[in-house]
């Protein structure tokens, strides 16, 4: 294969080098194997010596460099940014869409619920807690602890299951 025919399979460097039979990479390796205590210098000198006659093994390392410098430089292009945060913004449109419809099934589950038998964090029934503990819980609890005129008052002791239904749907 010449440098003027086109890369192989992958897109990046290291995936198009990969799928050929000249593998720069396992030559460096067996240089490292064969001479564990020598330097960086040395390997290189080694593999370039190795490597000089070899048409194929230079064609794959010179569209290894190639390939990962012309996907770098082309991400650079203002009108790849472009595309890129075009398919960014459209990524954040489908996470909007995923978390709304989820925030639905979530409200629908709620209706289901006995909302006074929710466990909450600290372990205790939502009837069992006091404003305190929903407060601590944070989120739609601090709609209920706002509602009750102490902090020590048991959600229980002061809403129905029907009263609650009526602040979750606020």
């Amino acid at each position: 294969m010449t440098f003027t025919e086109e890369p192989g399979p992958g897109v990046y460097g290291a995936k198009v080098q990969s799928w050929r039979h000249a593998n720069p990479r396992d030559i460096l390796k067996r240089i490292i194997d064969e001479h564990p205590n020598e330097d960086k210098a040395f390997i290189f000198r080694e593999f370039k010596e190795q490597i000089r006659d070899d048409e194929d093994v230079i064609s794959a390392i010179i569209e290894y460099w190639f390939s990962n410098n012309y996907h770098s430089l082309m991400g650079d292009r203002p009108e790849r940014r472009a595309q890129r945060q075009e398919e960014r913004a459209e990524r954040a449109r489908e996470r909007e869409k995923k978390t709304e419809a989820m925030a639905e099934i979530i409200k629908e589950r709620a209706k289901k619920l006995v909302i006074l038998d929710m466990v909450m964090p600290n372990g205790k029934l939502l009837r069992d807690c006091t404003g305190e503990d929903c407060i601590k819980a944070g989120g739609w609890f601090h709609k209920i602890a706002a509602r009750l005129k102490n902090p020590t008052d048991v959600v229980g002791r002061v809403f129905s299951e029907k009263r609650l239904r009526q602040i979750w749907s606020e």
